[in-house]
């Protein structure tokens, strides 16, 4: 029977939400992978995802918290220590956070996107990296809306931007000590957070159109391909201050519609999105943004 590449490794996880969010899947692959897993979250339903995946709770555990200020990371370090030991390595994508025009955006809005994104990942990290020895990795799930700015999404967008910054500065600080630091910048993943659900329920072949019309590789990754690329940098020992785009060429073309057939079909799919975004935005509507 083939040993998984995270044997008997401890790792802690921010962020498992719903099921089929990119940091839930990511927690089931590394159980998969046969490492212990401790998963935190704002949201109690979290243990529900957890006892899906194991329903006996051997190698996974969880705890209801927001680690967005010290004293709460570390109640959440140490009680991963408890049930599993020392840790091996951290992974951080955000709870949920709350998109919106940055234009006029009030400082609440930030603060909580920031609370969210940024500083309960730096906090959780503060408080493993007390505990952890030399050796393992942290893994930070960014957005591709830092380099691809998008209409209502730069609340969320500028503190992940800073994630980013924060995972080349980890690295270069902790790479004495071993310990490898990169970063996941997905773009269209097929999740099923709300934003999600309601464009698939409005145009049920919402991602089939981005995939033609939008992308080098016409694909849209699910969850489990992004789940696939953070094992892959958790386990590889010669990358470290790296964010890797997970987005089927997304980033290398700015303007790949002109360059594909379809083009003159991009134009329906791509007018009815920016039709849908003003009407929210004119509404104040706030967009939730799932990881």
């Amino acid at each position: 029977m083939r040993q998984g590449k995270l044997h008997g490794d401890v790792v802690l996880v921010l962020g498992v939400g719903k099921r089929r969010g990119i940091t839930p899947t990511t927690a089931r692959r590394c159980f998969e992978e046969g490492a212990f897993v401790f998963c935190v979250d704002v949201d109690p339903d979290g243990a529900q995802t957890v006892k899906a995946f194991d329903p006996e709770l051997n190698r996974m555990a969880f705890t209801c918290g927001n680690p967005s200020t010290p004293e709460e990371a570390e109640r959440i370090v140490a009680e991963c220590i408890d049930h599993f030991g020392p840790i091996s390595h951290v992974i951080c994508g955000a709870g949920k956070a709350v998109g919106g025009s940055l234009v006029g955006a009030s400082r609440e809005l930030l603060e909580h996107n920031f609370d969210m994104n940024f500083f309960s990942a730096r906090s959780l990290v503060e408080a493993a990296l007390e505990q952890m020895g030399d050796g393992g990795s942290i893994i930070f799930v960014s957005t591709d809306n830092v380099t691809h700015p998008a209409l209502l999404e730069g609340p969320y967008a500028v503190p992940k931007g800073a994630v980013e910054t924060m995972t080349l500065h980890y690295a270069a600080e902790l790479g004495e000590r071993r310990i490898r630091v990169n970063a996941v910048r997905p773009a269209f993943v097929r999740t099923w957070g709300p934003n999600s659900k309601k464009r698939r329920t409005e145009n049920p072949k919402y991602y089939e159109q981005i995939a033609a019309t939008l992308l080098p590789l016409p694909y849209v990754p699910e969850p489990d391909d992004v789940s696939d690329a953070i094992v892959f940098l958790m386990t590889n020992r010669a990358i470290t201050g790296h964010v890797l785009p997970l987005d089927c060429g997304f980033s290398t073309c700015a303007f790949t519609p002109l360059l594909k057939p379809s083009f003159p079909e991009t134009l329906p799919v791509l007018a009815s999105a920016v039709e849908t975004i003003k009407a929210r935005q004119a509404e104040n509507e706030p967009i939730a943004v799932p990881q």
